[in-house]
């Protein structure tokens, strides 16, 4: 891996154009050192991360604080390879058992359909309430996340059985009705939708995402039924053999499921379809890398 320090925030302005108190930074700096944060290009998840956050400091400068941070650059021999950083482990998403909850980019208040998007989640879980995820850049995709929180029933298909049956059949309308109306305000611009499933027993977690892009509503549906068993395969294959993933992703483009890759407790991706591209990618950003080290 091929490191080096980036500014992570200050006490001036953050992310939200507002000020950070100096307790929030303190709390990025230990959220930083007790876990694993992997960087994913433009926040897309279609490739495995590039890299990860290693250590964070706080220090100040001319009067203001700045948390600085140590990034590391995968390189190619870190493919498949086990690069621990202590006990710590990459952080995926929390969601409590049983519960769903709807995360949206900028594009959906740009496009005005914010309204579409609480309606879906009231009919998922009228407990939980929708978040804005922010993006560090002009977002390039339309994404729109799904999160279930499942507990320790390792099967993707017993969510979607509930979410196209009799008792989801108003959730998936209204689905279907946001994915044409994304579509019709937005034709230009790649969809992503993403659903990520937690996966959590008393031994450890693990996060599956499948990822939809640009799908059709007409044929969503059967997409999914049929795939499903074959993501459930996936997980259960690596459950019996023991592999320790912490997150595994699927891929569904042109009507075609893909097992994409998968990403170990330490951060590195493995298992991955795509690898020369991947790698690709790797030397194309160690070209930035190392002009600006």
């Amino acid at each position: 891996m091929l490191t080096k320090q980036v500014p992570l925030s200050n006490d001036q302005v953050d992310k939200h154009g507002e000020r950070m108190s100096l307790g929030s930074l303190k709390s990025m700096v230990s959220q930083t050192n007790s876990k694993i944060i992997s960087s994913h290009v433009e926040h897309d998840f279609s490739f495995p991360p590039i890299g990860r956050m290693d250590h964070a400091e706080l220090f100040e400068h001319n009067g203001v604080n700045w948390v600085v941070g140590e990034f590391a650059l995968f390189e190619s021999s870190d493919i498949d390879s086990e690069n621990p950083l202590g006990d710590r482990e990459v952080v995926v998403h929390e969601q409590d058992e049983g519960s769903i909850s709807l995360k949206y980019d900028r594009s959906y208040e740009l496009s005005g359909i914010t309204a579409d998007v609480k309606e879906l989640q009231a009919l998922l879980d009228n407990e939980t309430e929708t978040e804005y995820e922010l993006k560090k850049s002009v977002e390039p995709i339309s994404t729109l996340t799904i999160m279930i929180g499942m507990g320790a029933t390792f099967a993707v298909a017993s969510f979607f059985k509930g979410f196209f049956g009799e008792a989801g059949k108003e959730s998936w309308q209204a689905f279907k009705k946001l994915i044409i109306k994304n579509k019709e305000i937005n034709p230009d611009t790649e969809k992503h939708y993403q659903f990520i499933f937690i996966f959590q027993n008393e031994y450890y977690k693990v996060e599956v995402m499948l990822l939809m892009k640009n799908p059709e509503p007409e044929n969503f549906e059967e997409l999914v039924k049929v795939n499903q068993a074959a993501i459930d395969e996936k997980i259960n294959e690596y459950y019996e053999q023991e592999v320790r993933a912490k997150r595994i992703v699927f891929i569904i483009e042109n009507s075609l499921l893909q097992h994409a890759y998968s990403v170990r407790r330490c951060g590195t991706p493995f298992d991955i379809a795509d690898v020369d591209g991947y790698k690709k990618l790797l030397e194309s950003k160690k070209i930035d890398f190392t002009k600006n080290t």
